[in-house]
């Protein structure tokens, strides 16, 4: 019944999980409809999450089995297998995003970007925690997951019971178990001892986690660092060299002005000797006209 219900789009579940309430009423078993109406809707990060799990298992799987592998690089210290497999987490994580997005928009349903992003936050925090992987398997996400990097995902209220499904345990589409009514109560003491032994193992998986991928980001912040200062190495050469060729130009050019002047001071002297030469040139033709008349004169 709770599988049924959150399998719904957020539109249809209140008015479903009324009718199931009201009809397990009529039925006499007020202690289910009581249940079934206790049932919280999803947020739309939520059931996103439940209908990924449900539509696409398999690429959920692929989720659940790059966190296993990049716990198990952290522990090898394998730093390049380390930030190839987060490079692929992102990948996976944008790319499960946009198969969820086009599944609500065949639905009809709208989908904010901050929804979009609690999405994604829920996806990675699946990858680095235990329970909250198991979380998701179940496909009754009612909340939004976050995983802060201290300690394990707080999972109070975000997933549903499993009201109304058949007692012994149920599997859910997605392949997790849920465990029914009827076997809960005895085997309650050694739930808990799982349930602690899951938590600190973990804690220490996260950790481990965290702690590679805080090296991998180390190295990759380091090498980015090696690259600028290289890159910064260069373009100071560029600059100077830049710098060096603009003085030679203005030497040049300081050079070139200089002749300039020089060239213009003999244009003035040139020019000057020229008017006196013009000058004596005159003289000269008027002193031959006034030999020739005289000369004319005295034959």
């Amino acid at each position: 019944m709770a599988g049924e219900l959150y399998g719904l789009v957020p539109s249809e579940f209140t008015p479903r999980r009324d009718a199931l309430a009201a009809e397990a009423r009529r039925g006499g078993d007020r202690e289910l409809a009581a249940t079934i109406k206790a049932l919280r809707r999803p947020s739309a990060a939520a059931w996103l999450t439940n209908a990924l799990v449900r539509e696409r298992s398999t690429e959920v799987a692929q989720l659940f089995e790059l966190g296993e592998a990049m716990l198990e690089a952290q522990r090898q210290l394998a730093g390049a297998d380390m930030r190839r497999m987060t490079q692929e987490r992102h990948r996976l994580i944008a790319a499960l995003a946009d198969e969820a997005r086009n599944m609500a928009g065949e639905l009809g349903e709208s989908i904010s970007p901050a929804a979009g992003k609690e999405l994604e936050d829920t996806l990675a925090a699946a990858m680095l925690d235990v329970g909250a992987a198991a979380a998701v398997r179940s496909g009754r996400l009612t909340a939004a997951l976050r995983y802060s990097g201290l300690g394990p995902v707080d999972l109070k209220g975000a997933v549903a019971p499993s009201a109304g499904d058949a007692p012994g345990g149920v599997r859910t589409e997605s392949g997790a178990d849920v465990p029914g009514n009827s076997d809960r109560a005895g085997s309650r003491v050694h739930q808990k001892v799982r349930v602690e032994s899951a938590e600190r193992a973990d804690r220490r998986a996260a950790a481990e986690l965290e702690l590679g991928q805080a090296e991998a980001a180390a190295a990759e912040a380091e090498q980015a660092a090696h690259e600028a200062h290289r890159r910064a190495s260069e373009a100071r050469a560029e600059r100077d060299g830049i710098k060096s060729t603009m003085a030679e130009v203005r030497r040049q050019l300081k050079e070139l002005e200089d002749a300039v002047g020089r060239a213009e001071q003999e244009v003035e002297r040139a020019e000057h000797h020229l008017d006196g030469a013009d000058r004596a040139s005159t003289a000269a033709h008027q002193r031959v006209s006034r030999a020739r008349s005289d000369l004319d004169r005295s034959g």
